[in-house]
């Protein structure tokens, strides 16, 4: 179980907890199996994502920055990403990782591991003059609210906000070697290419693991004699597992729970996706009011310009004279 939930729960719940999954009961109500409700929003300009995975509640903002590429050999042409994990109110690459709280580095490992070097972003395609500069992503993950499974919210985040995150076109005088970062209204902004979609799914281990409990509440974790953190990608690919806890899992067990762990990141990935086409689908109908606001108001502009020039002052009229 993750550091320090031992007290988010008495010991008579724990008993209480234990007793009725015997019965294939959950305190909220939910089968064993069930996922609670999922709901993402997208900012406005595409920086980051809030997702809501039953109460508990993570934000993921993402920045890039024009960069000099790393000094490794072979690393001339790529681009970088790095995460940080703040179960707190501010977030800064600046602060001690050694001060960092277990779950904020144990959130952020398997982050690192599941996405990085996994090679989920196309890290070359993050390059604008080799050698010189590439882009450099910081990815931002700010625990609002934690209700249990808070990987797999901090995952469900993340994917969401890499996959709507649009960085800035940049491009290369060939004369020069200038660089130009080009502003929203001049370039459109660029998508990431993202190669898979890995997310996570955590399981509650119970009685040496014979029973399970997927997207366990904090009471649950609380309550568990071990707890299993699987990602998976939407083509079925284990890409990290993360267990902690005294109980563990049989190979048989492992199998069940990465089968189970696949179909909830398929529905997940593709609520992302239905989230992304609801948000274009917004954008879209505001870039078109934007743009006939912008006729109309050009067009009320030109008209009172022809007025101003067609009609003669007020006082010759008055006078008598015709136009």
């Amino acid at each position: 179980m993750l550091p320090e939930i031992e007290s988010a729960t008495s010991r008579n719940d724990r008993v209480f907890i234990v007793k009725a999954l015997a019965e294939e009961q959950r305190i909220d109500g939910r089968k064993p199996f069930d996922a609670r409700l999922r709901k993402i929003q997208i900012a406005e300009d595409n920086s980051g994502v809030t997702v809501q995975l039953g109460d508990t509640k993570v934000m993921a903002v993402i920045t890039a920055d024009l960069e000099e590429p790393r000094a490794d050999g072979g690393r001339q042409r790529e681009g970088s990403i790095r995460f940080k994990v703040d179960v707190g109110p501010t977030v800064s690459f600046a602060a001690d990782t050694t001060r960092l709280s277990e779950d904020e580095q144990l959130i952020t490992r398997l982050l690192q591991k599941a996405i990085r070097n996994t090679g989920v972003v196309d890290l070359e395609a993050l390059c604008v003059s080799a050698g010189r500069k590439v882009w450099a992503l910081a990815v931002y993950v700010t625990v609002l609210d934690h209700a249990g499974a808070l990987v797999d919210a901090c995952f469900l985040a993340t994917m969401a906000a890499l996959m709507a995150h649009r960085r800035p076109d940049a491009t290369v005088d060939a004369s020069t070697s200038d660089i130009t970062v080009h502003s929203p209204d001049v370039r459109e902004p660029v998508p990431l290419s993202l190669h898979h979609t890995p997310l996570a799914v955590t399981f509650a281990l119970f009685k040496e693991g014979d029973d399970l409990v997927m997207d366990p509440l904090l009471k649950e974790e609380a309550a568990a004699g071990g707890q299993v953190t699987v990602v998976v990608n939407t083509a079925g690919q284990v890409c990290a597992v993360q267990q902690l806890g005294g109980l563990g899992l049989s190979l048989e067990q492992v199998m069940r729970v990465v089968r189970i762990a696949a179909g909830q990141v398929e529905d997940a990935a593709a609520q992302i996706r239905a989230a992304l086409d609801t948000h274009s689908t917004a954008q879209l109908a505001a870039r078109v009011r934007r743009q006939q606001g912008h006729a109309a108001h050009a067009a009320k502009a030109k008209a009172a310009a022809f007025l101003d020039v067609a009609l003669p002052p007020l006082s010759t009229l008055a006078s008598g004279s015709r136009i």
